[in-house]
């Protein structure tokens, strides 16, 4: 573990790339597809936590502007550091929108990827059960 690379955070969008790549090689090169799909499912679970906690700060951040607009708006907008921590806020939410959009998208791929990992294990495992798939009604 490299703290130093780690101290201000990770690049948790990098890291989903990664950890594809790498799911897909391991695929590839026959590992069993059940036990990746145990794997997925559990880095599945700790990135949809990670959205939801994302989700809840964006709310906030959002509720924050609102509350801070209305307040520029209530003094006459004579108000310059209301104004300033507004922006500051706008910019903030802006932000957190853009990368819960990317965390979101990125749950809704691993939720594809699962279903790749759930049919190569019943295709293994000779089942003639196949999967259900979101697409079919």
């Amino acid at each position: 573990m490299n703290r130093k690379k780690d101290r201000f955070g990770i690049d948790i969008m990098k890291t989903c790339r990664e950890y594809e790549d790498g799911l897909e090689k391991r695929l590839k090169s026959g590992e069993d597809p059940s036990y990746l799909l145990r794997r997925h499912l559990e880095r599945l679970r700790w990135l949809q936590h990670e959205r939801f906690v994302h989700f809840i700060v964006t709310a906030l951040t959002v509720v924050c502007s609102i509350l801070l607009l209305m307040l520029y708006l209530l003094t006459g907008q004579s108000s310059l550091g209301v104004f300033c921590l507004m922006m500051v806020m706008v910019v903030f939410m802006a932000c957190y929108i853009f990368h819960y959009f990317r965390l979101e998208n990125t749950v809704q791929h691993w939720y594809h990827i699962a279903d790749i990992l759930e049919e190569a294990a019943h295709k293994k495992e000779g089942s003639s059960c196949k999967p259900h798939s979101p697409d079919e009604s």
